[in-house]
């Protein structure tokens, strides 16, 4: 078999010399030679350098080159479209689309005696992503196959990377170089937008470490379950960095966020106006020390500090939206500095502002390859008790209650609170989960302002339409706040089932809970629930 040629088509296809492509791979010309004239066998840390150099499919390609079994071998040169990881891409573009997907499609064709499960859960055609390994994640992997048509999962879906052989705008829009992490950051760090490419670190969702925030990914796969689609509006009362507000207008939805926290109103904001954000406004800033040092001087100024909580501040040469995204980044690089113990942020404002521009750059390339109409977002600083919107306005709402019994999160933003001169003493009085003393007295004034909520949503919330909580389970805080016994049947009635009772005598019906375990959270909570309500189908009368 003459393993060689594939590595030669390679080659040739970025139209290199032997010499340049040996250049590249660090590696000699005359093995190159050798190997292309299949005089000697590739080896395998040659062909998974050439993968990843080139953004081939580093499975597939070792197929070929005689480092899988056999049948893998030939199933890869019998089907033409898979050869170096490849399909067609949607009609009306140029050239193939790189799939990264290794052997899964092989392995769903059944090639040994047992039979993949996900033949019989989706249905052919459908290859599901690569990092779709939890219980949760099938189940709602499955719903999207079952409720949404082939052409709006190609638009929207979450959990698919191709169906019926075009690519997903998901797969268009995550594929690629993951998320850029500074020198600094942590191999944990890295390795995590590694692996998570396909469910958090995409479009401008990477922008801004914020804990507790939702993995974009279940967010777009809640909103197809809940039945909506471009020209209907979502809430999102609760909405901390924005990830519901940015998701539903890549999937083409409006939304409107809400949150009475500052801080989290200009994240919001800076990173929903990055999708659309003029690059070169960045990219000049970038390219220019003097002007990288002048914006940092500003922000760290007095007048840089009031510019950005004015709404009304038009910057001079660039969009308030790019603006907006260089001041996070001077936010973001304040955070750098206090977790490595450093007094000066400056070093890493630079390091951050490029991160940035990658992730946005990024999005914005893929953007343009392909039919893309964003949904229109809007970002209020408002209270989810007293939502400024009309009765029957929404058409789903979905949010994440505050995990204020194991997250405090006005400490965890403190730094960039006082920045903003925000008053953090009166915030944390109209913070839900932070009011009233530790103890009972906190988690009966939660319980009071959540049904408030609750009821505001069910006001504004379309009849029949979908509002969906994802609750994280902390029945050992709650226990300890009230001062139960942990092993009474009472501490194990944990906040979710607290809500469904709650929710259910406000008209808002349970239909579905499915649970997700927390990853990194384990001391504090363990697991997630994501619960779906639907209201009642004839509106009420006020």
């Amino acid at each position: 078999m003459q393993k060689g040629i594939h590595l030669k088509k390679i080659r040739e296809k970025n139209g290199m010399t032997v010499r340049s492509f040996a250049e590249r791979l660090n590696v000699a010309p005359s093995y190159i030679s050798r190997v292309e004239n299949n005089k000697v066998p590739p080896s395998k840390e040659l062909v998974k350098s050439i993968a990843k150099t080139f953004q081939a499919n580093g499975d597939i390609l070792l197929a070929l080159t005689g480092h899988l079994p056999n049948k893998w071998q030939k199933a890869v040169r019998e089907t033409s479209h898979l050869q170096y990881g490849q399909v067609p891409k949607a009609n009306g573009d140029n050239g193939p689309t790189p799939i990264k997907y290794g052997l899964e499609r092989l392995v769903l064709n059944g090639l040994g005696s047992l039979v993949d499960p996900l033949l019989s859960l989706f249905p052919s055609g459908y290859v599901p992503s690569p990092q779709l390994n939890e219980v949760y994640e099938l189940k709602l992997a499955a719903l999207e196959a079952n409720l949404l048509r082939p052409a709006d999962l190609i638009d929207r879906g979450a959990y698919f990377l191709e169906i019926n052989g075009q690519p997903t705008n998901h797969f268009r829009v995550c594929t690629g170089k993951p998320l850029q992490i500074g020198k600094d950051g942590s191999l944990r760090l890295k390795s995590f937008f590694n692996t998570h490419q396909f469910k958090t670190s995409y479009a401008t969702h990477g922008l801004f470490p914020y804990r507790g925030k939702f993995h974009p990914q279940m967010i777009k796969a809640i909103i197809n379950v809940m039945g909506l689609k471009p020209g209907d509006k979502i809430l999102d009362p609760m909405m901390g960095s924005g990830t519901t507000v940015i998701e539903a207008s890549l999937m083409g939805i409006d939304a409107v966020g809400v949150d009475v926290s500052p801080f989290c109103v200009f994240t919001s904001k800076a990173k929903l106006g990055g999708l659309n954000v003029p690059l070169q406004h960045l990219q000049r800033t970038i390219a220019d020390k003097v002007l990288i040092k002048r914006q940092f001087d500003y922000l760290s100024s007095k007048k840089g500090q009031e510019s950005i909580v004015d709404s009304q501040f038009k910057p001079d040469h660039i969009t308030r939206d790019a603006f907006n995204l260089i001041a996070l980044a001077y936010l973001d690089s304040q955070g750098f500095a206090r977790r490595s113990g450093r007094n000066s942020h400056s070093g890493f404002f630079e390091e951050v502002l490029k991160k940035y521009c990658f992730a946005i750059d990024k999005f914005q390339s893929a953007k343009k390859g392909f039919k893309f109409e964003l949904g229109q977002g809007e970002v209020l600083e408002a209270d989810s008790r007293h939502l400024p919107l009309p009765a029957n306005s929404i058409d789903g709402a979905l949010f994440s209650p505050p995990y204020s019994f194991a997250v405090d999160y006005l400490d965890n933003d403190l730094t960039q609170l006082e920045y903003m001169k925000c008053d953090a003493d009166k915030l944390r009085d109209s913070m839900i989960g932070l009011r009233g003393k530790k103890g009972r007295e906190r988690v009966e004034i939660y319980f009071d302002d959540m049904k408030k909520s609750l009821q505001e949503i069910k006001r504004v919330l379309k009849p029949g339409k979908y509002c969906v909580i994802v609750v994280g389970s902390n029945s050992n805080q709650l226990s300890e706040a009230l001062g139960l016994d942990p092993d009474s049947d009472e501490s194990k009635f944990g906040l979710e089932m607290k809500l469904i009772e709650m929710a259910n005598d406000l008209g808002l019906n349970a239909e579905l809970t499915l649970r997700r375990l927390i990853v990194g959270m384990a001391n504090s909570m363990r697991e997630e629930h994501i619960l779906f309500f639907k209201s009642n189908p004839i509106a009420e009368m006020n």
